[in-house]
Parts: structure tokens; C-alpha cells; sequence
């Protein structure tokens, strides 16, 4: 349950559930998993044949789903995208809000639960987002979460990403904003949910992203 607060009233039960598309991401997996386990009550991955571990770090997360890309393998934004349009459906009438983010991408609100009951209240059909790419000398070592030790970034509108939502999601290419000749949503009025972008994680880890993807 979450109680609506500020100019927004009420209060809800909200379902949550998280889709992510993801290949080798045994790096970053953990953080994701720490941060978005502990609020979000379904997480269904579809792996893109990862041979790292990543798998197995799923298949022990016991609010986690592993299922199997089914496109081919590779970085194919047109097969995500209709993919993505398709697959969040799943969720219709067991879920208030679908998220939908790639492995390194953790949206942050310090009380997300509140923020979308209250924004479900308020019958707000998407949240503005406001992203942040996230950068670090070093890859992160904390056992903790990755904000807690990575807090350097810039705003960057290219995150500004419809990533949370309710209703008829319609992505345009890259998922980085939405076909509003398909759907006009209720967006909330401000952006107080951050998406925060870690990727540049020190010049090794980035160094290797880049050759894993091109």
C-alpha cells in the first residue's frame, strides 16, 4: 500500500512489475537487483544468451523471471522495440505500472512506492522521468547500492526516458521517447523520478562494454 502525499491524495495498492532485455550483464546485475528488488514485485528478464553467470544470478533471485530472447543475437533495436511493445501486455490487469529498462539504467525516487501510488491517484499514465549518465574513475566495489558510492553525473536529456508507465505504451526507436501519434498519456507535471545511467564506469569496464557490443 502507498499514501499519496504533497499535491497528489490517497491511497493505493500498487503492483509493480520490471521487464529488462539483457546479455552478459554479470557486472551490474547485482546493483540492479539490490536496488530494484526491494520495491518492485515482478522482474522478468529475457537473456540474450549470456555465458557470464548472468543467468544464474537470475534464476537465484526469487521475485526474478528468466526467460529466453527470442530474436537473434545482437544489438537489433527494431526487433527490441516490437518485442517490447508486445511484451509488457503480459502485465495488463496484474500490474498498476510497467517499468522497462535495460540493465544499467535504475530509476530512483526515495519512496517510489509512494510516488506511484500517489501518482495513481492522481490518474497520471506516465511519470516524467529526468536522466542523469552516471560516471566513476573505477568500476564500483560496494556491497551496497551503486549510488551509495558512485554519485557523480550530469543531467542528460538522451535518458529523459519513458521507462515507467500505465496504459498503451508506444515507444519510438530506442525506447528513448514515446509515439505520441499513438498515445497521449497523462504525464505527471514534474520529473521527480530520476533514471540514472551507469555506464561509464571506469575507462576497463567501458573499454570492454564496447567491444561485448560492437
Amino acid at each position: 500500500m502507498g499514501k499519496g502525499s504533497g499535491p497528489y491524495s490517497g491511497t493505493y495498492c500498487v503492483r509493480i512489475w520490471l521487464f529488462c532485455i539483457l546479455r552478459n550483464e554479470r557486472l551490474l546485475l547485482p546493483y540492479f537487483l539490490r536496488h530494484y528488488v526491494p520495491w518492485v514485485d515482478k522482474l522478468i528478464f529475457f537473456d540474450d544468451h549470456s555465458d557470464d553467470g548472468t543467468r544464474q544470478m537470475i534464476s537465484e533471485c526469487t521475485k526474478a523471471e528468466l526467460r529466453d530472447w527470442p530474436g537473434t543475437t545482437g544489438l537489433d533495436d527494431a526487433a527490441f522495440l516490437d518485442f517490447a511493445h508486445e511484451a509488457w501486455r503480459e502485465a495488463i490487469g496484474k500490474a498498476e505500472w510497467v517499468i522497462f529498462v535495460d540493465a544499467d539504467e535504475l530509476l530512483y525516487h526515495p519512496d517510489m512506492r509512494g510516488l506511484l501510488a500517489a501518482y495513481l491517484s492522481a490518474g497520471i499514465e506516465m511519470p516524467q522521468i529526468r536522466g542523469y549518465t552516471m560516471f566513476s574513475r573505477e568500476f564500483p566495489t560496494t556491497t551496497g547500492q551503486i549510488y551509495e558510492q558512485v554519485r557523480a553525473g550530469v543531467p542528460d536529456d538522451v535518458w529523459d526516458k519513458p521507462s515507467i508507465f500505465r496504459g498503451n505504451m508506444a515507444w519510438t526507436m530506442g525506447r528513448h521517447s514515446l509515439d505520441w501519434t499513438r498515445w497521449t498519456p497523462k504525464a505527471s507535471p514534474t520529473a521527480e523520478i530520476k533514471l540514472l545511467h551507469y555506464r561509464g564506469l571506469g575507462e576497463a569496464y567501458v573499454r570492454w562494454r564496447h567491444s561485448r557490443n560492437w
